[in-house]
């Protein structure tokens, strides 16, 4: 198959025919099987270190060096909790979570080129939700904004700051524009593109509303904060809270944010 990534989608059972309440349901198992993440692992180590170019082989050398000396420096479990649960299990279910949820895909037509299709169903995904209706009173008013402003503080806003970072709210800018080296102001750019019209931004609409993963992020922050907290337990004496902390936070982290991407998966699904 000539678009690769549609190709890996394909092969975790997500394809043309399947319903998408059973296309959720092998998402999520996927995100916790332990196969995928052993074969994502070895990608990972493949492309690292496997005919790459010196700089690459450098870096990835130096990175995998910096890696054992944390792990000679810590104790296992500290090591586990805090670098690898995070580098690995946590970063490949944000990975998955983004790829699947990038574009609106199996929805290539005949004689298209896959740069055409990703550019025709790519789409924003921004987060937040519609003010509440005007017209409301009383209690119906009241409910209509404690729920908006909660769901903003618990759901929208950290999604924003730790799962849906950075540009990737704006990745079909990415590929309408991929000559164009100015990313850093991809979120800037896409928008002065939407005020000039439709003919500039042609990607399907944005779908807002979407707890997405992609989240990377995510697990880069437990991992700093909870081998911050194991460096400071270290120094004054390891506490079993800690620990406990730290596992609490990656695994609820990436199972919240894995449920509340499934309903993407539904944009991908042809009839």
């Amino acid at each position: 198959m000539e678009d690769q990534d549609l190709a890996a989608i394909y092969t975790l059972g997500l394809r043309p025919g399947v319903s998408v309440e059973r296309m959720k349901w092998l998402l999520l198992w996927q995100c916790v099987n332990p196969l995928f993440h052993l074969r994502y692992f070895y990608g990972r180590l493949k492309s690292n270190f496997y005919r790459v170019p010196f700089y690459r082989l450098a870096m990835s050398s130096a990175w995998l060096l910096s890696l054992i000396a944390m792990a000679c420096a810590l104790p296992l479990s500290a090591f586990l909790i805090s670098i690898v649960i995070p580098l690995v299990v946590s970063y490949q279910i944000c990975s998955l979570l983004h790829l699947v949820t990038e574009h609106a895909w199996i929805l290539r037509t005949d004689f298209q080129s896959v740069r055409d299709s990703h550019l025709k169903n790519s789409h924003g995904r921004f987060c937040a939700r519609n003010l509440p209706a005007t017209g409301l009173s009383g209690v119906a008013w009241l409910r209509a904004w404690v729920g908006w402003w909660f769901e903003h503080a618990l759901i929208h806003l950290p999604t924003r700051l730790l799962i849906v970072q950075g540009s990737l709210i704006v990745h079909d800018w990415h590929h309408r524009t991929g000559a164009d080296r100015n990313w850093p102001n991809a979120i800037q750019r896409r928008e002065i593109d939407v005020q000039k019209g439709p003919c500039f931004c042609t990607s399907s609409s944005a779908i807002p509303n979407t707890s997405t993963n992609t989240a990377i992020w995510s697990g880069r922050v437990v991992q700093i904060l909870v081998f911050i907290s194991f460096v400071t337990g270290r120094i004054k004496g390891e506490l079993p809270s800690v620990r406990l902390y730290g596992f609490i936070s990656t695994t609820s982290r990436s199972c919240l944010f894995t449920w509340f991407s499934l309903p993407a998966m539904q944009s991908g699904q042809t009839a």
